[in-house]
């Protein structure tokens, strides 16, 4: 999927993006922002928040589901979160 990214020739290329964490970053969130902007064409598939994390990070609300979490922001009008990061 990366080579069809525009980003991927501004990052140094494949072999670049295989070694570095950041470019590798940075084209997933590329891409996730693709599918979300695409899965508005079909709506049980919409994306409404798109959470970017880190493989080695954990997105926590206390709930068993992100769902009320995310249910009650559309509630309240909000469509950008900032989390704080807690690192160990």
């Amino acid at each position: 999927a990366w080579k069809a990214s525009t980003l991927l020739s501004r990052l140094g290329g494949l072999e670049t993006a295989r070694r570095e964490v950041t470019a590798r970053q940075m084209l997933n969130a590329e891409l996730a922002m693709k599918e979300a902007v695409d899965s508005k064409s079909t709506p049980e598939k919409q994306v409404e928040y798109l959470v970017h994390i880190d493989i080695d990070e954990l997105f926590y609300t206390g709930e068993n589901s992100v769902i009320p979490h995310f249910t009650w922001l559309r509630d309240q009008g909000i469509d950008h979160m900032t989390y704080a990061n807690h690192e160990g």
